[in-house]
């Protein structure tokens, strides 16, 4: 009877040590795919607001102006 005892505590260890084990491998990888995603997602953000910013640069970036303030050439430019 104490060896039947041993053997299932030795197999219940085993699955509960391989559960544990698969759910921290599967939280880790998944946690490792969404900041590779996110990582993606930022440098084509990044591609996209810089050609923004160029065609943007007649437009003042902080209020007021400090700069010159378009004139209605450069606007109408923007808007085409």
């Amino acid at each position: 009877m104490t060896v039947f005892i041993g053997i299932l505590s030795a197999i219940i260890g085993a699955l509960a040590g391989t559960v544990a084990t698969y759910l921290t491998t599967r939280s880790t990888m998944r946690r490792t795919l969404e900041h590779a995603y996110d990582r993606t997602m930022q440098e084509k953000r990044l591609e996209r607001y810089q050609a923004l910013f160029r065609v943007t640069k007649c437009l003042p970036r902080h209020q007021p102006p400090t700069e010159q303030e378009p004139s209605r050439n450069d606007l109408r430019r923007f808007g085409d």
